[in-house]
């Protein structure tokens, strides 16, 4: 599997961000052909507490 991120956003707002991100990732089988690229937009919501950044909710959209 080949994973890749591309058009990263961050917006930080004190202790909260949010970050979005579309993943590309390449399957290839043993012995077999390339599965067709798959595509989806990523957006997280990460909030920082006690000093940790954390993640406090995920979406994936697929991306065509």
């Amino acid at each position: 599997m080949i994973v890749r991120i591309e058009s990263p956003q961050v917006a930080v707002y004190g202790d909260t961000a949010v970050v979005s991100f579309l993943r590309l990732f390449n399957v290839i089988p043993y012995n077999s052909d390339p599965l067709p690229q798959n595509r989806a937009w990523f957006t997280l919501v990460w909030l920082r507490r006690r000093g940790s950044w954390g993640i406090a909710h995920s979406h994936v959209s697929q991306a065509n």
